[in-house]
């Protein structure tokens, strides 16, 4: 029997998105590889030019700049350090 999901999503949704999100931006933080695009892009990108797409030019060096909602910028939202002040090393 399929769930009801007209009102909110349910509790595990929350919980597995949120930590797929923390996975994300411990990858992105602490990573020490020049390689700054999002982990999600190449899932992302695969909607590119259909009206899903959400991918930006953000998504391949600063994720906490966007302003589209996905799983990264919910994450960060969610987390609350979306409107927080980053420095990228060089």
């Amino acid at each position: 029997m399929p769930m009801n999901n007209s009102e909110k999503p349910p509790k595990p949704y929350i919980e597995t998105a949120s930590m797929i999100g923390l996975e994300l931006i411990f990858k992105r933080m602490k990573s020490y590889s020049t390689n700054t695009k999002c982990e999600w892009f190449k899932i992302c990108s695969k909607a590119q030019y259909t009206p899903d797409d959400k991918t930006t030019e953000e998504c391949l060096c600063n994720q906490w700049q966007k302003n589209e909602k996905c799983i990264m910028t919910e994450a960060l939202r969610y987390f609350n350090i979306k409107d927080k002040e980053y420095i990228q090393e060089k």
